[in-house]
């Protein structure tokens, strides 16, 4: 009996002994987010944090790491993060960049682009550079100097017999073993610039490509002054019909000129993100024949798409507020126009756009009728001007004024027909007689040529 009692001693001061060592380790152990005096920790994460290569976010709490992962660069060389590739690379140095820039041609024979050595741009290392092209078929060389800032090249030309003008100066955009090359121009409110061509280094991908006999140009914007605006696309390499779309981000403004006579570009999709369409951008681009403009698009600039000849139908977004005149004057083939219906400045009926509020139609084209449901009570200025393939068209009763030259150029208009022929005048002086424009020949002539550049309106009773 005494040997049981000693032995279950012995086991109940073991027991003892360990409880208290794990106490003691206890005691020297941090809290865990499971213990009583510690409650459940929910992680806090806070704003991206980077380096070069990487980013991630951290909780506020503890050092917990979530949404690791590489950086992926969109159309405007930005990650998600807030890292941008363009800023925070260095720029390059003279040595990096010196070297030879091709301008790309394309070969019909394989039909694709390559590099010719027909014209080149050459960088030296002593800050000169030389340009090589074939004139009339005999070479010529022009020696320029140039300096370099981040990524844009100062070209100067050299000449000891004359000196240098502001017209003679060019900019160079390097990014990647590419030359984007601009021809300054002087004389308005702020300098511009108009792009020359586009060169690349030997093993660069030329911005070009064929695919089904379509050529796709993309088109990419370039910073400048802290704007980004569409190019031209370089006429003298371009051979191939063009569907051209625009999806970089960045580019924010298609600029004045920008397609100015591409002759071979058939369809063009403005996305979103474009805000402004500048003066004669598609201006006489005679193979152009269907224009979507994107929801972000505010203003069409004047002449925007004068003469597009082959123009067939224009499809608007929702954000456009300003139509400047003249913007799609002499588009022959136009047969559709639509807007979209939630635009609170525009709507689109029988082929016409129509000014909501002050219920002018400031667009038609050869399809067009004029709404006769009251929703129009003006006909803009240049609202028909050159409409070449308008034949005939009726101006309904609710029609109280015609803007000058709304129908000047349209020389196979034979019939314009007046549902309500009494009280119209010429700038509010001369009154023409009901009699003549009950006569629809006549009415035409009137408004095409013999009247053309007044402005109508109807007597107030």
């Amino acid at each position: 009996m005494k040997k049981k009692i000693t032995i279950l001693a012995v086991l109940i001061v073991s027991l003892l002994a360990c409880l208290s060592l794990l106490a003691c380790e206890h005691s020297n152990k941090p809290n865990t987010p499971n213990e009583p005096d510690n409650p459940t920790h929910s992680h806090s994460y806070g704003d991206w944090k980077h380096d070069e290569a990487n980013h991630w976010k951290e909780c506020s709490g503890c050092d917990e790491k979530s949404e690791q992962g590489e950086h992926n660069f969109s159309g405007d060389n930005k990650c998600i993060c807030g890292y941008d590739k363009k800023s925070n690379a260095e720029a390059p140095t003279i040595d990096e960049i010196e070297g030879i820039y091709y301008l790309p041609s394309f070969n019909d024979d394989t039909n694709d682009f390559e590099l010719t050595k027909d014209w080149y741009i050459q960088l030296n290392s002593d800050g000169t550079s030389i340009m090589t092209f074939l004139a009339g078929g005999w070479p010529s060389e022009t020696v320029l100097t140039y300096t370099l800032k981040e990524n844009m090249v100062q070209f100067t030309l050299m000449d000891d017999d004359t000196d240098t003008s502001e017209d003679e100066n060019f900019v160079g955009f390097i990014n990647d073993g590419t030359i984007v090359l601009w021809e300054i121009n002087y004389g308005e409110e702020d300098s511009n610039y108009d792009i020359m061509a586009v060169f690349c280094k030997e093993g660069i991908d030329i911005p070009y490509k064929m695919y089904d006999d379509i050529l796709y140009c993309r088109i990419f914007g370039f910073e400048f002054d802290g704007t980004f605006s569409v190019v031209d696309v370089r006429k003298e390499i371009i051979s191939a019909s063009i569907k051209v779309e625009i999806d970089d981000i960045s580019v924010t403004s298609i600029g004045a000129r920008a397609f100015n006579d591409c002759d071979r570009l058939e369809s063009i999709t403005i996305p979103d993100n474009v805000i402004n369409i500048g003066d004669y951008a598609f201006w006489h681009c005679d193979g152009l024949k269907n224009v979507t403009i994107g929801n972000g698009v505010i203003n069409i600039g004047k002449y925007a798409f004068y003469e597009c000849s082959s123009l067939e139908s224009v499809t608007i977004g929702y954000s456009l507020t300003s139509i400047c005149e003249s913007a799609f004057r002499a588009c022959d083939s136009l047969e559709s126009i639509t807007i979209s219906k939630t635009n609170s400045v525009y709507h689109s009926d029988g082929n016409c756009i129509i000014e909501t509020a002050t219920k002018t139609l400031v667009l038609g084209c050869k399809t067009s009728i004029i709404p006769d449901d009251g929703s129009v009570t003006s006909i803009g200025r240049y609202a028909f001007a050159y409409c070449s393939s308008l034949e005939s068209v009726t101006i309904s009763d609710s029609v109280t004024s015609i803007g000058s030259h709304a129908f000047y150029g349209c020389k196979n208009l034979q019939n314009i027909i007046f549902k309500n022929a009494t009280g119209w005048q010429i700038d509010n002086n001369l009154e023409i007689d009901e009699s003549l424009l009950s006569d629809s020949s006549t009415a035409a002539k009137y408004l095409v040529s013999t009247y053309s550049s007044y402005d109508w309106s109807k007597a107030k009773k």
